[in-house]
């Protein structure tokens, strides 16, 4: 396949001239591959070299079984020599023979057998022993040594309570200690459990298991002459001779531990095991058996645990034995050869018997799987462990159906010779593309008996294809550069990979509505080159800016198209004026930028460095162009590329902007300084007269607070016709784009009545006469009008009672704050018509201060039109209270009100007195005084009227 690159489509001129007026033959193609980002495109397609579906990936774990090595070597042949239930076994090599020296509890006996083949054992039982003083009743040990060149027979028969050493052949019991009773006097034993001969003397260790003590006792004087236990021990059931530090290692199994006690001093000076019983690597639940390997080494039968544990001196678990359960353990040797011969129970077989374990290489095969569909094989992985002198390897085979499965051959990562041996490693593409069903056979070896490799969780990562959706690719928009006339779009070319039941369809798109000028199909089968004509579709002719969008579909699951490349050409008019400029989000000359402390930003709508250069002589010439953006006032320098644009010119992706103290050397982004200047300076390489500068303020973003107040700046919620109403905004500092005093624009608006006002905010300065506080405010009051038309713009805002009226700033967020215009008065609405020359009401009467926040009115006259002239309060002594001028009260009808109509109004009295202070608690006269027009239009002189109200605090 040719390597092509998709993503940063280039406009590339061809500067032969085709008529005199200019003409040129231009081009788009793709490019490098690099700018994925620029591009607008859906879901479903993957871009490299060409482009694809997308394809689905998924993992199949066909078997979570974990795969090891048995570790069974072989079993006790009991078909040649039975046993009922040994509880010990003992090799003895002599003169090139091997020997196994087996205490048979159940069976009352020690028999002893010659085992040179273990394959093949023609030798009878050397001796067999059943008792000769008193009968074996459970003999649960037997150990073999030398005095001089006579070999010796140890046997604890637990029980008879007793230790009897016998000769060579087991014939003739030499002696005993214990007599037969339960005990712990003098020559008495409670359930012995191993005894051990002390080379070179007539001493033996023994275990006296029911006795919780670990006794030495003499042949010659038959008495014990040490002891350890009975009160720290409990139930001591092994005890071994460490001859290089004169100690006993004994296991105390319902302390749950092992001990090395010093003959001596009779200290401890080793144990492992906590004394609790535990499973971890640091406690033991009930062991039985500790031997002492040659190497210092201790191998541990832990029976509660079923496993077998090597512990060094140090007290660190080097071998284990527990990937399977050893059932019943009750004795563990390690032999010359490194096998480890137990005693156990063997599955079906419940009697207890030896049992050798030992590692050996094996093969294991899995269930066949199916993954659902065809797919294409990508990685194979699992979990393993593979100690040293161990490995492991795998193969696997795949087929599209079940039967060819089976006759489908084993493939490594290469070919059937091959093997994956390393997790993860690709799947050989040639031998599993395109197949459904799939099986592994992983190969276990070992090189030493005492490891394992362990397999658990092998994977299979796959890909496959959605058969059910497209994938879509949209181009940025083809166009030519600023001011160049696109005369004729002449060919589209296209080069496509297809396989069968797969195809491609190419939208052409108008650029600026995005509307489908022309489809195309790229359905021949293979690789193909299709140049299509353009020049004849009508749809093309006039348009300036188009994309191209591919959409991409399969019906087989492990097959997808693929559109190699893609291409445009067309014949325009080349321009070659160049201009740099910094841009904001919106793709327009910025003035400033906005930025924030914060990298990524906490908050929307924070600006990036965006540069765009526009210079046709350069993109003859190179892709790519690197100039210096420098920040005047925290002096940091960036180098940003700038990239050829489809467009025709060049533009860096956004730079981050951080307010920050200094610049930080080496990093991406632009340290700047609030009210900083970011410069950009660019000579153009081709011609050196060619110098273009351009500039950007920097602001400290920030989020102001909106609220409408009153005219005494205090912010309030719900006003009344009559009043004017006030905005102000504080923490607005971004908004200082210049040391002189600034100007922000609030809306207005009613949604009931439809009128919206627009009115400035005037920026307030500081003690020092510094416009930089950030704090603004409407210095003229908007008044608020009874109306049920909006009239834009007129400086009021028409309302009815009730509505409410949101003003809102749009900035880096959008502030706003509602008012809410309180209902008129609704006062005795049983007269409805005035009455006499002046009528007037107050309510609520009486008016509960706590209650209610105005006090309301309303006023007539039944003959003329009233002139409100003043209005005049009284308490109940008669003493005048306050005095207010009828002009400055604000009715919702014009002065004179019309005649048999009333004018309301609920800002006429505050409450208080004519020095400012809230009157009292009572009742008090209201008196008005107004003039009425003759019927000729004059005035016929006062008239007035007097009403009672009551005030309740």
């Amino acid at each position: 396949m040719k390597k092509t690159f998709l993503f940063l489509f280039i406009a590339a001129v061809n500067t032969t001239m085709l008529y005199a007026q200019g003409i040129q033959q231009r081009s788009w193609v793709d490019g490098d591959s690099t700018d994925f980002q620029k591009y607008s495109s859906s879901q479903g397609v993957m871009v490299d070299e060409s482009i694809r579906l997308i394809p689905q990936t998924d993992v199949y774990t066909p078997d979570s079984t974990r795969y090891f090595l048995y570790g069974e070597d072989r079993l006790w042949p009991i078909q040649t020599f039975a046993i009922s239930g040994a509880y010990d076994i003992d090799l003895v090599e002599e003169k090139n023979k091997r020997f196994y020296l087996i205490s048979d509890g159940l069976g009352r006996k020690v028999f002893e057998v010659n085992f040179t083949d273990p394959n093949n054992p023609i030798y009878p039982p050397v001796f067999t022993f059943t008792g000769q003083v008193l009968p074996l009743i459970n003999p649960v040990d037997a150990s073999a040594f030398y005095r001089g060149d006579d070999r010796k027979v140890l046997i604890t028969d637990n029980g008879s309570n007793r230790v009897i050493l016998v000769d060579r052949l087991g014939q003739n019991e030499e002696w005993a200690y214990g007599d037969g009773t339960a005990g712990r006097g003098q020559n008495q034993l409670n359930s012995p459990a191993d005894a051990v001969a002390l080379p070179d003397t007539n001493l033996f260790l023994i275990a006296d298991q029911g006795n919780d003590r670990v006794i030495q006792v003499s042949q010659a004087t038959n008495t014990v002459v040490w002891s350890y236990g009975e009160v720290d021990m409990l139930d001591p059931v092994d005890v071994e001779l460490d001859t290089q530090r004169n100690s006993a290692l004994i296991t105390d199994r319902s302390n749950h531990r092992i001990i090395l006690v010093n003959f001596t001093t009779h200290d401890i000076v080793w144990q492992f095991g906590t004394g609790q019983p535990g499973n971890t690597l640091t406690t033991l639940n009930l062991p039985v058996d500790a031997d002492l390997l040659p190497n210092g080494d201790v191998l541990i039968a832990d029976t509660g645990n079923k496993r077998l544990l090597q512990v060094d001196p140090s007290g660190n678990v080097v071998w284990k034995f527990d990937h399977r359960l050893l059932e019943s353990l009750r004795d563990a040797d390690r032999l010359p050869d490194n096998r480890t011969l137990i005693i156990g129970n063997y599955e079906n077989v419940l009697q207890h018997i030896p049992i050798w374990l030992g590692y050996k290489d094996s093969l294991f095969v899995s269930e066949w799987a199916y993954l659902g569909q065809r797919v294409n094989f990508e990685t194979l992985e699992w979990d393993a462990e593979v100690p040293t002198g161990t490995r492991l390897k795998l193969q696997i085979r795949s087929a599209d159906n079940a039967v060819d499965l089976l006759d489908s051959p084993w493939y490594g990562p290469t070919d059937a010779d091959s093997f994956y041996t390393v997790s993860g490693t690709p799947v050989n593409q040639n031998h599993h593309q395109g197949h459904s069903y799939f099986q592994f056979r992983a190969y276990l070896e070992t090189d030493t008996p005492l490891q394992t490799p362990s397999l658990t969780n092998v994977r299979l990562h796959y890909q496959y294809y959605d058969r059910s959706q497209s994938g879509t690719l949209t181009s940025d928009i083809i166009t030519d550069s600023s001011g160049v006339i696109i005369s004729t779009w002449k060919t589209l070319n296209y080069e496509t990979s297809q396989f069968e039941a797969r195809n491609i369809k190419i939208d052409i798109l108008n650029a600026s509505t995005g509307g489908v000028l022309k489809t195309l199909y790229a359905e021949n089968i293979g690789t193909v080159q299709n140049p299509i004509s353009l020049s004849s579709f009508e749809e093309l002719k006039s348009i300036q800016a188009i994309r191209l969008r591919a959409t991409l579909n399969t019906s087989l699951s492990y097959r997808t198209p693929e559109l190699l490349n893609w291409g445009i050409e067309w014949t325009s008019t080349q321009s070659t004026i160049s201009q740099i400029l910094f841009l904001n989000a919106d793709d327009e000359a910025a003035t400033y930028y906005r930025a924030t402390p914060d990298n990524p930003p906490k908050e929307p709508f924070v600006d990036q460095a965006i540069v765009r250069l526009v210079d046709q002589n350069l993109t003859t010439v190179q892709n790519l162009i690197t100039l210096k953006i420098n920040a005047l006032k925290s002096h940091d320098v960036l180098d940003t590329p700038l990239t050829l644009r489809p467009e025709g010119w060049f533009q860096n992706t956004g730079i981050p902007l951080v307010i920050a103290g200094s610049e930080v050397p080496g990093n991406t982004v632009l340290e700047v300084q609030d009210r900083d200047t970011l410069v950009i300076s660019y000579t153009d390489p081709t011609n050196p007269l060619d110098v273009n500068v351009d500039s950007v303020f920097i602001i400290q973003n920030s989020v102001g607070h909106l609220n409408i107040v009153d005219h005494t700046d205090t912010p309030v919620d719900t006003m009344s016709i009559g009043d004017s109403l006030f905005v102000r905004i504080t923490g607005e500092r971004d908004h200082n784009i210049t040391r002189l005093q600034d100007t922000i624009w609030v809306d207005v608006l009613n949604n009931k009545t439809g009128d919206k006002e627009l009115i400035p905010l005037i920026e307030l300065a500081d003690s020092a006469a510094n416009f930089a506080t950030g704090h603004f405010i409407s210095m003229v009051g908007l008044p608020i009008v009874l109306s049920s038309a909006g009239i834009l713009d007129d400086g009021k805002i028409q309302t009815l009672s009730g509505n409410k009226i949101n003003v809102s700033h749009v900035d880096n967020v959008t502030l706003q704050d509602i008012l809410e215009i309180r209902q008129l008065p609704n006062i005795d609405t049983s007269r409805a018509v005035p009455q006499g020359l002046i009528d007037f009401d107050v309510a609520p009467n009486p008016f509960y201060v706590h209650r209610f926040d105005r006090i309301k009115m309303r006023a007539s006259s039944a003959v003329s039109n009233l002139y409100v002239k003043r209005i005049e309060i009284y308490n109940l002594a008669g003493a005048r209270v306050r005095e207010i001028n009828g002009s400055t009260v604000s009715f919702d009808l014009a002065q004179p009100i019309p005649r048999g109509t009333f004018a309301n109004t609920e800002t006429w009295w505050d409450l208080r007195n004519d020095n400012g202070n809230f009157v009292n608690s009572g009742t008090y006269w209201i008196k008005m005084i107004g003039s009425i027009t003759t019927s000729t239009g004059g005035s016929s002189g006062d008239v007035s009227t007097m009403r009672k109200v009551i005030i309740i605090r």
